[in-house]
């Protein structure tokens, strides 16, 4: 199976090709690709080729990637970055490349447009928190949450005051998804899903400890009512494999404040503890046995996870 990553250098590419490796070994080939060169890029260490490509956002990307399926023959292509996802959804529907898995659609690709996401998951009865759509609703709440539409985790995501929307105009709701503001915890969901047989696994992670906005102590729980927006999510973007996504709680419940058509830098903590949703994906997209991979958590039990950092040597000179 020869197998392209995309953003090898990203912490979330660097947990996938790890897991992949340590179950497959070299009955697999890895390719990835990243816009730094090798010596800069961790996870080189792991692939069997490395290609510094151009910017996920120019034009000579898609070519660049296009030419790279076709020439080495690639079988799965895994996209991270939100420009990669969409590439990879339109290049799922072009008849020359059917016999690859991508590990995205044309609908991940939409979904990546967080006001798409926002208003797909409204129409499908996920919980949302409120979103500000009329001018009118400005002075619904005093402040609000406001992120960018096609952003990506919490980059220019912060509170704006009511008064500054209404002073920055109908440009701001134009550019900005605009939230009422959700109370703590903020737990991130692992979620497989299989479609084709509806069959459903979500893990929690509650934040323990964040530094430099990475998560270094979790604690992996599971919850029925986090569990059942899992499979309402998995069924309405007929999802194959791993998500993942924020929840907040407004009042009493929850409500999904972000969707990431892919697992995050954190799931590998998930799957340390056993629960492996990246191997499952890869056999479930191979048509191949996933269940050992993702036991059950029972509902009351909990586990800890703590994380620190490991140094490579990538150069000598």
């Amino acid at each position: 199976m020869r197998i392209l990553v995309g953003a090898v250098g990203t912490g979330t590419a660097f947990g996938i090709i790890t897991r992949l490796r340590m179950i497959w070994g070299n009955t697999i080939r890895l390719v990835g690709t990243d816009i730094n060169p090798r010596h800069l890029v961790t996870s080189s260490i792991f692939l069997d080729e490395f290609f510094q490509v151009s910017n996920s956002d120019s034009v000579e990307f898609t070519y660049e990637i296009s030419r790279l399926i076709s020439e080495k023959k690639i079988d799965m292509y895994i996209p991270i970055l939100n420009e990669e996802i969409v590439i990879a959804g339109q290049l799922s529907e072009i008849d020359s490349f059917t016999k690859t898995s991508f590990w995205s659609s044309d609908l991940y690709g939409k979904c990546t447009n967080k006001e798409f996401a926002n208003n797909l998951l409204r129409d499908a009865k996920v919980p949302i928190p409120y979103t500000l759509t009329k001018n009118e609703d400005i002075n619904k709440f005093d402040e609000w949450f406001a992120k960018p539409r096609n952003g990506y985790g919490s980059h220019g995501a912060r509170k704006f005051s009511a008064s500054d929307i209404k002073t920055s105009g109908d440009a701001f709701i134009n550019e900005m998804v605009v939230q009422e503001i959700c109370g703590a915890p903020e737990i991130t969901v692992d979620s497989f899903f299989d479609y084709r047989n509806s069959f459903s696994r979500a893990y929690c992670r509650e934040r323990l400890e964040v530094k430099s906005g990475v998560c270094t102590k979790a604690n992996l729980f599971t919850d029925v009512a986090l569990s059942e927006i899992a499979i309402k999510i998995g069924e309405t973007i007929n999802q194959l494999g791993a998500i993942s996504f924020q929840v907040m709680k407004r009042g009493e419940d929850w409500v999904v404040t972000d969707l990431n058509l892919r697992t995050g830098a954190g799931t590998s903590m998930t799957c340390s503890a056993g629960f492996d949703v990246i191997n499952a994906t890869y056999a479930a997209r191979s048509n191949a046995e996933y269940m050992d991979f993702i036991p059950e958590l029972p509902v009351g039990h909990s586990i800890v996870l703590t994380r620190q950092y490991t140094d490579f040597v990538m150069a000598r000179k």
